[in-house]
């Protein structure tokens, strides 16, 4: 295979996110260093779930800086640049610090209950809880109601224990949704 047909593919670099594009232009400035030869517009990676893998085409030193580069964007969270390792979220492998890891798991579980809330043109369904209770509901996702929006409980003899109906949490998906909408600039500021 040429080089031409594996590696030209500068369409390829449009899908990057900007702190793996950064890595990869500084592995086609090491190339240019070690070599002479100028690559710009060459893509050292492809994308494959999500995930970096290097592109192969003959030239040692071309594949070396491919495999090196891969190697380096899979340590790197694909939205932040920060030090970051392969996790799973929503189904799908991605690269990513834990910070992010944690907005994005947010915004799942933040879809998750709001998927799970009745709607008031619905019929009554058994699978569709009326109420949830703060320990039925993810410690992150806990964290994010607000105060005044928990009801509280007195069982005998047990301590207070929050909860929140449907109505409720019909008052909060607006905000909910912004919510999302804000976690999913952070983790991709390219959507």
């Amino acid at each position: 295979m040429s080089h031409h047909q594996t590696i030209d593919d500068s369409g390829t670099l449009d899908f990057l996110p900007p702190p793996w594009l950064r890595i990869h232009q500084e592995f086609i400035v090491r190339f240019r260093r070690v070599t002479g030869e100028d690559r710009q517009g060459w893509c050292l990676v492809k994308l494959e779930g999500g995930l970096p893998m290097p592109v192969t085409s003959g030239d040692r030193v071309l594949d070396g800086m491919a495999r090196k580069s891969s190697q380096v964007m899979s340590a790197t969270c694909c939205a932040c640049g920060k030090p970051a390792r392969r996790r799973r979220n929503q189904g799908r492998s991605s690269i990513q610090c834990a910070s992010c890891y944690g907005k994005s798991k947010l915004m799942e579980e933040v879809q998750n209950l709001l998927e799970e809330c009745p709607r008031p043109m619905e019929s009554p369904c058994a699978e569709k809880p009326v109420a949830w209770h703060e320990h039925d509901l993810p410690l992150r996702l806990r964290h994010v109601i607000p105060e005044a929006l928990w009801r509280r409980t007195s069982p005998p003899s047990a301590n207070p224990v929050r909860y929140m109906g449907t109505a409720d949490l019909l008052r909060l998906e607006p905000w909910l949704q912004h919510l999302v909408c804000i976690l999913q600039c952070g983790i991709n500021p390219r959507d």
